[in-house]
């Protein structure tokens, strides 16, 4: 599993990355960037780690030696990172309004994807496929990289601060100032489910096997079936703004990065561990193999 620390001071100017044993909850790495980290991604073999920094890069880590063994320049900042699966060959990257694919074994870029509006969040989806993109005037888009074409757009009355697609690619998610969650399919482009939240939603995520949708708000964790729209369980008092959730791959816990980052038991409900913090974390992340 991975965190990332932005520390505790208003001008960040290094930010350190952790790659915590979950049982002992200590790292076993430390990287350094020299500005705040907004994404993490393991290859698909767990021994490669990608980030994509505010300092306009986007690296890849060996989690076997702990060296950083590739750089990529990406203009100011770069928001999301994502390895191809299953090969793990190629990397994508998406921010300051353009989206990327370079191959890891040739070191060259193979596609670029331009944007033209100020976007916030991105998500790709498992395969690859489609880009999902939401901006602060409440604009949701998917483009499909492969024809570099819009496929859906969505208008909001808030802003968004997270999307995502869903395992199958059928299904974008939304979190929004509105202080709801939505689901959106966007190949009719039609509405699925709608969740109303009591505060601003930060964070979305689908369970592994799609059934579930994981939303961060403040103080609290909501988990809904999709299919019923029932909410099946709710974490409360977490922490003030819960900025991002990921499932482990059984789909069995949750990780929460905030102040601090937590990792829930969801058949149990309870909480397994729990790491300190010194400021918000960005982007959390579990390996492979679940550990």
């Amino acid at each position: 599993m991975m965190t990332l620390n932005n520390g505790n001071s208003p001008r960040i100017i290094a930010l350190w990355v952790f790659f915590p044993l979950i049982l002992s909850g200590q790292p076993k790495w430390e990287f350094v960037h020299g500005n705040q980290v907004n994404s993490v991604s393991f290859s698909p073999n767990g021994n490669f780690l990608a980030t994509g920094s505010n300092d306009g890069k986007a690296r890849v880590f060996n989690l076997l030696t702990g060296k950083e063994v590739q750089s990529f320049p990406h203009n100011r900042w770069v928001k999301t990172v994502s390895f191809s699966r299953p090969d793990g060959q190629y990397l994508k990257i998406a921010g300051d309004e353009k989206s990327r694919i370079l191959n890891l074994v040739s070191g060259k870029e193979v596609k670029n994807f331009q944007f033209n509006e100020g976007v916030t969040t991105y998500s790709f989806s498992l395969e690859g496929n489609f880009l999902a993109t939401g901006t602060a005037k409440g604009i949701a888009r998917v483009f499909d990289l492969t024809t570099e074409k819009e496929v859906k757009y969505f208008l909001f009355n808030s802003a968004i601060n997270s999307v995502a697609i869903s395992p199958n690619g059928f299904f974008l998610a939304t979190g929004s100032d509105d202080r709801q969650a939505c689901i959106f399919n966007f190949v009719t482009g039609k509405i699925v489910k709608s969740f109303v939240h009591n505060s601003l939603v930060y964070a979305v995520s689908f369970s592994p096997d799609g059934n579930f949708l994981a939303t961060g708000s403040e103080m609290t964790i909501w988990l809904f079936n999709i299919k019923t729209g029932e909410l099946v369980k709710s974490f409360e008092n977490i922490s003030s703004i819960n900025s991002s959730i990921s499932f482990s791959p059984d789909g069995n816990f949750l990780a929460i990065g905030s102040k601090k980052v937590k990792v829930l038991n969801l058949l149990t409900g309870m909480e397994v561990i729990s790491f300190e913090n010194d400021g918000y974390v960005n982007s959390i992340s579990f390996s492979s193999d679940g550990k």
